[in-house]
């Protein structure tokens, strides 16, 4: 790779990052999943800025950031529980007390969720001071998570965190390893066009497994013809 093809990427990157103010984005998953797309936000986010995450039902968390910090909880904060405890209190390291309390507010706040809104928007009344807050680095390690791939630290457990999360939003899946379906879900007519169409992929990804590994690939995500 050149000097200009990274510096193309890097450009992306930063394009990504610098969304604008108020501009909507759905998170997909459950449980621990989730929770990692949200230090996920928080990494990618470097200006002063109010996150919240919305999910079904009106619930709401909001969430002061700042130079890819976790700042703060900010009011209103949802109704779970010791939430009261740690709206409003500025985070100043990750040995604060308040940082394993956040961990199971956010916990509670996501159980039950299959995706979030994301908006952001810039502080009305004075901001953090810009020093305060966790890395996102030390807040994924005291929370037992990888929030730069966002997905549980175990790939196993993250594949499977994502696929039964998916509920009603597949008609059908499997997850397999080498040649074997090792979980699947779905009726019988969807699991056997599916178990059919990943045959083929099969057959024809192991003829050229080589070929695949010498570049790197680490793994594909198919769906049937007819979206499932």
């Amino acid at each position: 790779m050149n000097d200009f093809s990274r510096l193309e990427q890097k450009l992306a990157k930063l394009r990504q990052r610098n969304r604008a103010p108020g501009e909507a984005r759905v998170l997909r998953g459950s449980g621990e999943r989730l929770v990692a797309a949200i230090l996920t936000e928080i990494d990618e986010t470097i200006l002063p800025r109010r996150v919240s995450f919305a999910a079904d039902g009106g619930k709401t968390l909001h969430l002061a950031v700042g130079n890819r910090r976790l700042q703060a909880l900010v009011a209103p904060a949802p109704v779970v529980d010791q939430s009261d405890a740690v709206t409003n209190v500025a985070l100043k390291s990750v040995e604060d007390d308040a940082v394993m309390v956040l961990r199971d507010v956010v916990a509670g706040f996501v159980d039950g969720a299959e995706a979030l809104t994301v908006t952001t928007a810039r502080f009305v009344d004075l901001s953090p001071p810009s020093d305060v807050g966790v890395p996102v680095d030390q807040l994924a390690k005291a929370w037992g998570l990888d929030a730069m791939t966002g997905r549980p630290a175990d790939p196993v457990a993250g594949l499977t965190a994502l696929v039964e999360g998916l509920g009603t939003r597949a008609d059908g899946w499997l997850r397999i390893q080498g040649e074997e379906v090792v979980a699947q879900d779905g009726s019988d007519d969807v699991i056997t066009g599916l178990t059919e169409n990943a045959g083929v992929f099969l057959d024809a990804y192991f003829g050229k497994k080589a070929d695949f590994e010498s570049g790197g690939a680490a793994g594909f995500v198919f769906s049937s013809p007819g979206g499932a």
